[in-house]
């Protein structure tokens, strides 16, 4: 595949703009098969579907344009930048047209609205914001020219939380202006979900699927912001929903130029949260480490970190839940609206 692109005389991106018929960023199936034609490969559907999955592991069916660079591999980190500066002079690209044929993704959303739980088994279901007291280390600028103390943390379900009816989910990745592990009293929270009518010991048949129903995974994640110039890289994600009726709380950090697993963070209803009233609280910037400026905010009242590019607050929008800590909705409820707990 990477000789035939050679061939007809394309850079990765214009390949890639090509066969994204729709122009949305994503190339599925139908798209692909046409591209791999165009290309002058002979290929089934059924061999369509391994080249899919052998680009986009997490078996979504959606190829974005870093699956189809990192897959194929065809570009070194000079050639990468010169291909996409080429690549958006180029004004008479091919708009290759795609084969039809049944896509990945809409073969799993049908599996998955036909194992959905019914609206009353998830009224059961009770999710309720907690302060977290456990935390993993991602990074910090120990160690690095940083002109300020700041550490990135992923909570951690220990195991001195156990019962079987109940679990914490992350939505996200915490920031802190010192090296010290982050306290209960500091305010970092999660959601956790717990089947009302399962049992401590004897658990709950229903509990992974209504998290997963309710609180799905990302399809993918864009990439923010970089910090590469250092002895101790940092790199932020933005996840990105399956659809407009999920949202993404928080982002995420890695020590790694990949993509993070999508099960590392999950989404929430898009029905159960708004815009976030507080500003974006700057809790860092790259000042003393050179490279592409970055910084990196606190963004909502569940105190979840957000990387921008440059030093200036970020424009974009951020989410927060309509309950606060303490406080509770069930799975099946439409607005979102949450009381104090009892517990």
């Amino acid at each position: 595949m990477r000789a035939l692109i050679r061939n007809k005389g394309m850079y990765l991106l214009d390949a890639f703009r090509a066969m994204d018929y729709d122009r949305n960023g994503l190339i599925d199936c139908s798209e692909l098969w046409g591209g791999l034609t165009y290309l002058g490969m002979d290929v089934t559907p059924a061999q369509v579907y391994d080249i899919m999955q052998t680009i986009e592991p997490s078996r979504v069916g959606l190829i974005s344009f870093d699956d189809f660079q990192r897959a194929l591999q065809l570009l070194d980190d000079d050639g990468k930048e010169k291909a996409k500066e080429i690549a958006t002079t180029v004004t008479s690209l091919p708009k290759i047209k795609p084969r039809k044929m049944k896509e990945l993704h809409l073969i799993e959303k049908m599996h998955k609205e036909a194992n959905r739980l019914s609206p009353e088994v998830l009224k059961t279901v009770k999710i309720k914001v907690k302060a977290i007291s456990h935390f993993k280390q991602v990074w910090s600028t120990k160690g690095t020219n940083s002109r300020q103390n700041v550490s990135v943390w992923a909570p951690e379900f220990g195991k001195k939380f156990y019962q079987r009816n109940k679990t914490r989910i992350c939505v996200g990745h915490y920031v802190c202006q010192d090296f010290s592990t982050p306290k209960k009293t500091d305010g970092l929270c999660i959601l956790e979900v717990t089947d009302t009518k399962g049992g401590r010991f004897t658990g709950s048949s229903t509990l992974e699927t209504s998290i997963n129903q309710v609180f799905p995974h990302p399809v993918r994640f864009v990439h923010v912001w970089a910090s590469t110039h250092t002895e101790k890289p940092v790199h932020g994600w933005r996840p990105v929903p399956p659809s407009k009726d999920f949202v993404a709380l928080g982002m995420v950090a890695t020590t790694e130029e990949d993509p993070p697993e999508l099960s590392i963070v999950r989404c929430v209803p898009r029905r159960w949260c708004i815009l976030s009233r507080d500003a974006p609280a700057l809790k860092w910037n790259d000042a003393g480490l050179g490279g592409r400026r970055g910084s990196m905010w606190t963004v909502n009242r569940l105190n979840l970190m957000a990387f921008a590019q440059g030093h200036e607050k970020p424009r974009e929008s951020f989410f927060d839940l309509k309950i606060s800590a303490g406080e509770k909705i069930y799975a099946g409820d439409d607005d979102g609206g949450g009381g104090d707990d009892e517990k």
